[in-house]
C-alpha cells in the first residue's frame, strides 16, 4: 500500500480522537449485545428478507521482493504483507456490522469498522471508519487489483477516515459521497486530520454486447489542521524507501483534489486510465499543485471475463473456469509529480509488467517486474532502480 500524506498533530488532538474511536466501538458492542434475537423491531421488505447471518473470514498476503538499487538504498527481503480477520454480521433487515482487524504484530489493531443500513438493495449508508470515496485505484480492493501494489497515484488519495457515507448504484451508474473527520487508526502510520467531503460518480458511457466503456469523476475538499506531507514508495512495500517525498508542507489552508478516469472492458481484456490533480491553498505563501496518472491493461489469457461493476464502482473478482486456474497478463505505466515551485518532492515514472495466476477464486499469485525512474528523486538526482516481486494472496 502506498502511503498518502502525513499531518503532525498535538497529543491532545490524538487523545481526543482515540476517545471517539473507543466510543464508536462501545456503541457497536452494545448494539451486538442488545439486539433482540427475534428481531421484532425490524421492518422486513418484500425485496430484501430479514437475515441473521455472521460471516467470518481470514486474509493472508505474503510477499517477496528483490531490488537492484541505484542511488537510494532498497533492501530485498520478504514480509507478511497482510494478516487480517474480518467479520460481517447482518443482524436485522437491512442492518449490518463490519469489523476488520490487523493481526500481523500480535497486538490486534482495528483496520476498518462500520455500521451499515440498506434502506433499499441499491442504497447503502455507512458510518464508522470507512474508505474515502475518491478515485478508482484505491476503491478497487487489493484482492481484485492487477498488481502487487497500487499505482503511484495512491500518494494523492486517502485511505480510511472516520465519517459517514452513502452510495446509490444501478447497472449503469453509481454515486458515492461522504463527510469525514480524521484517521484515528491507520496501519501505514500516515494520518490525516481536519475534515473533508468527497464523492465519486461512475457511469456506463457506452455498452455493447461484449464491450463497455465506463467513465469516472471524483472530487474532494479537505481543510487540514496543520502541515501536510506527500510521498510514495516505488510501488513496492517490503522496502520502506521513498524515491519521491515533499517532506512537511506548512501553512496549508485547504486542499482541493479532483480526478477523472476511463474504463474499457471487452471480454477477458480491460484498459484503465486515471488522472488525479491535487491543489494546496497556502494563504500568504505560494499555492502548490501535484498530479499523477496511470494507464494499465489486463488480459485474461485463459478467457475469463473481466467485469467492472457499476453498482460497486470497481472491478469484481475472477472465477477461474479450469481446474488449473486462470492466467492473466498485465502492464502499467504510472507517473507522479511532486515538484512545484519551492517544493521539490521529485518526479517518478514506473513501468510494470505482471503475470498473475488465479489458482481459485480465493487464492492467487502475482509476479511483477518494475522499472522505476525518479528524474529527479527527492534528493535531486536521477534514480533508476529495478524491482522484482512476488505476492501470494489467500482468502478463506
Amino acid at each position: 500500500m502506498i502511503q498518502s500524506y502525513k499531518v503532525v498533530r498535538s497529543p491532545a488532538h490524538r487523545y481526543r480522537h482515540k476517545r471517539v474511536v473507543w466510543g464508536l466501538w462501545q456503541f457497536v458492542v452494545i448494539a451486538f449485545i442488545s439486539t433482540p434475537n427475534d428481531h421484532t423491531w425490524a421492518n422486513a421488505s418484500k425485496d430484501r428478507p430479514t437475515d441473521n447471518r455472521l460471516d467470518i473470514r481470514l486474509r493472508i498476503d505474503a510477499g517477496f521482493a528483490h531490488y537492484r538499487a541505484d542511488k537510494l538504498t532498497l533492501t530485498s527481503g520478504s514480509e507478511l504483507r497482510r494478516l487480517r480477520a474480518t467479520s460481517r454480521w447482518q443482524f436485522a433487515d437491512g442492518w449490518r456490522v463490519y469489523l476488520e482487524t490487523d493481526l500481523r504484530r500480535g497486538n490486534p489493531k482495528i483496520q476498518r469498522m462500520w455500521l451499515q443500513y440498506r434502506p433499499r438493495p441499491y442504497w447503502k449508508i455507512n458510518a464508522g471508519m470507512i474508505s474515502v470515496p475518491f478515485g478508482l485505484d484505491w476503491q478497487t480492493s487489493s484482492n481484485n487489483g492487477a498488481f502487487a501494489e497500487r499505482s503511484l497515484t495512491s500518494a494523492l488519495t486517502e485511505q480510511y477516515q472516520t465519517g459517514i457515507s452513502t452510495s446509490l448504484g444501478s447497472q449503469k451508474s453509481s454515486i458515492r459521497i461522504g463527510a469525514f473527520t480524521n484517521t484515528p487508526v491507520d496501519s501505514a502510520g500516515d494520518q490525516t486530520y481536519g475534515w473533508s467531503v468527497a464523492g465519486t460518480a461512475t457511469s456506463m458511457l457506452w455498452g455493447g454486447a461484449t464491450a463497455q466503456v465506463h467513465g469516472l469523476v471524483s472530487l474532494q475538499y479537505r481543510q487540514p489542521d496543520e502541515a501536510l506531507r506527500f510521498r510514495a514508495r516505488p510501488e513496492t512495500h517490503i522496502s520502506g524507501q521513498r524515491l519521491v517525498d515533499t517532506r512537511s508542507i506548512k501553512d496549508v489552508d485547504s486542499v482541493w483534489r479532483s480526478g477523472a478516469g476511463l474504463i474499457y472492458t471487452h471480454g477477458p481484456k480491460s484498459l484503465v486510465a486515471e488522472y488525479i490533480h491535487t491543489r494546496l491553498a497556502r494563504g500568504s505563501k505560494d499555492n502548490a499543485a501535484f498530479a499523477g496518472w496511470y494507464v494499465q491493461g489486463r488480459w485474461l489469457l485463459s478467457g475469463e471475463e473481466r467485469r467492472f461493476s457499476e453498482r460497486r464502482g470497481a472491478f469484481t473478482r475472477i472465477n477461474p473456469r479450469r481446474r488449473t486456474g486462470a492466467w492473466e497478463l498485465s502492464v502499467r505505466m504510472s507517473h507522479l509529480d511532486l515538484d512545484d515551485g519551492a517544493i521539490k518532492g521529485g518526479r517518478e515514472t514506473n513501468y510494470t509488467l505482471g503475470l498473475n495466476w488465479y489458482f481459485s477464486r480465493n487464492i492467487r499469485v502475482l509476479a511483477n517486474y518494475t522499472l522505476a525512474r525518479a528524474l529527479p528523486n527527492r534528493k535531486r538526482v536521477a534514480d533508476k532502480p529495478e524491482i522484482i516481486q512476488l505476492l501470494l494472496q489467500m482468502n478463506f
